[in-house]
């Protein structure tokens, strides 16, 4: 199998589409979608666009991910370019309206790339991601300004993260991948006790096949289940992996076919037994959507919609939230045939 040099980014960030920041909607090649699991009626209200800071109208700008722990309190992250390198973004949400918080970068002169963000309270925050596929990148807030965090690079060449998440105040694990000495992407994984990052082993299929790692929900400090892809025969497969308490491991996940791509780019648990992770599956001309369903023992496929629009070329969801186990929203993205596919 042909070895992957290429900086970890490529492999997560689809298609770049980058734009003036616009929440409460995805950037995507054609349109938003989004899966919902079914909820009471009256619970139910229409998506809007909601106004946003943008750092300048000449700049580009995205929010990849969002964190919001009551209806007054939310923090996004993403970037902006300013003389060709991409900066930390991030905005908070009030209640009423968004604004721009000051976040500090590595460097001016190398992309800093904010890929997830998870808040356990209005006053903690940690965002990571990666400085130009080189270095993992974390930052964290404590009610005043972002300050980096330290991290533990195990590759001298490529790191990032992917995935956070923030059980307590004082535990957060962020996962990601790294590529070995042996020139392969392998898992990484990362947890922080409130002060200090410190490296985690975990699980891989193998040491001679890619293995990454996209998302990562913890539904209590010794309860945490990470998902993404891994290189199989011939194509990515599924990739689930478990945290007990003590260690990591790799449990069995289904796939469509195991001559197509299945990738799993995140995951949501709202107890040891309940966990949702999304992606999708390179079937046929039009891709679809891919959604499994933890139970407690054992994972399996879970039939979604998909868009049925005319010419139709992909359906991907990248992210996923679950308040229980009978009410779940997933979002992502459909795409028109001839548009640009970038595997995440």
């Amino acid at each position: 199998m042909q070895r992957h040099t290429r900086q970890w980014s490529s492999w997560r960030t689809p298609g770049r589409c980058i734009l003036p920041v616009v929440i409460a909607m995805i950037c995507a090649g054609a349109g938003v979608l989004a899966v919902s699991a079914p909820a009471p009626a009256a619970s139910v209200s229409a998506w809007s666009i909601v106004p946003s800071a943008n750092t300048s109208p000449a700049q580009d700008q995205r929010l990849t991910a969002v964190s919001c722990t009551s209806p007054t309190f939310c923090m996004a992250v993403g970037g902006y370019t300013t003389a060709g390198h991409a900066q930390a973004l991030i905005e908070m949400w009030n209640g009423s309206s968004w604004s721009i918080v000051p976040s500090p970068n590595t460097s001016t002169s190398v992309d800093n790339d904010l890929n997830a963000v998870a808040c356990a309270s209005a006053s903690l925050c940690v965002a990571v991601g990666d400085t130009g596929g080189a270095h993992t990148l974390a930052e964290s807030w404590n009610g005043s300004p972002w300050t980096l965090d330290t991290t533990v690079d195990p590759s001298a060449t490529s790191n990032g993260f992917g995935g956070v998440a923030c059980p307590s105040a004082t535990s957060c694990v962020a996962v990601g991948t790294y590529v070995s000495a042996s020139s392969y992407f392998q898992t990484l994984v990362e947890s922080w006790n409130g002060s200090t990052w410190s490296l985690v082993p975990s699980a891989n299929t193998l040491a001679t096949l890619e293995n990454l790692l996209n998302g990562v929900s913890c539904s209590t400090p010794t309860s945490s289940v990470a998902v993404g892809t891994s290189q199989g025969a011939t194509n990515r497969q599924t990739l689930t992996e478990s945290w007990d308490g003590t260690a990591w491991s790799v449990v069995t996940s289904p796939n469509t076919s195991s001559t197509v791509d299945n990738v799993l780019n995140n995951v949501t648990c709202t107890n040891p037994s309940f966990c949702m992770a999304v992606g999708y599956d390179d079937t046929g001309s039009s891709p679809p959507s891919l959604i499994e369903i933890w139970n407690g023992r054992a994972w399996s496929i879970v039939s979604g919609p998909n868009t049925s629009v005319p010419n139709s070329d992909e359906n991907v969801l990248y992210g996923v939230s679950c308040t229980d186990p009978s009410n779940c929203v997933a979002a992502g993205h459909w795409s028109n045939t001839g548009d640009e596919k970038t595997p995440r």
